[in-house]
């Protein structure tokens, strides 16, 4: 990535692996580490001279790598990587959300299944908000801005209980 065509973050891809703004937080986070490790030594490297210090390697973790090998982003450059955070920042403000409610705890794979579905059919940023409701007995509540989704098995209960009492009348032969 050079300076001259920085992406902005409505271009930026996010890994299945940033799911939720908890995960878009913490890849902020971890860029942002990065770039302090970064600067740091090459202002050490800048006073102390080459012989004086060897270059202490930066840790990486997967969630930086999967980012920078989707968007194909380098951190060799400061203005980039400087760029990159700020954009990542109005990233975490403005991304399109989904709140989740599930009965049970989520676990991640089906985490990454649905913020992949999201992304491909609604928006290539959205971030998932995943809570934990344990009255919805089965399924899922889901708010977006504008709608609410009740998938739950008590709203579908809800929905069809004039029928389902309909079938044990006659099952009971009441009619």
């Amino acid at each position: 990535m050079s300076s001259a065509n920085v992406a902005v973050f409505g271009s930026y891809l996010l890994p299945s692996s940033v799911a939720t703004g908890r995960d878009l937080a913490h890849l902020l986070m971890e860029l942002e580490r990065i770039d302090n490790e970064m600067t740091a030594a090459a202002v050490h490297h800048d006073t102390e001279g080459e012989n004086q210090n060897e270059n202490k390697e930066v840790f990486i973790p997967d969630l930086v790598h999967e980012f920078l090998e989707k968007n194909e982003f380098s951190l060799d450059n400061t203005n980039d990587r400087s760029e990159m955070i700020t954009q990542l920042r109005l990233l975490k403000r403005k991304a399109p959300v989904v709140h989740m409610a599930f009965a049970a705890e989520a676990d991640s794979s089906i985490l990454g299944e649905l913020v992949n579905w999201f992304r491909d059919s609604v928006h290539p940023q959205t971030i998932l908000v995943v809570g934990y409701q344990p009255a919805l007995v089965a399924g899922a509540y889901i708010r977006t801005p504008n709608h609410i989704y009740d998938l739950s098995l008590r709203s579908a209960f809800k929905q069809g209980r004039e029928k389902l009492l309909g079938e044990l009348e006659a099952l009971r032969g009441d009619k």
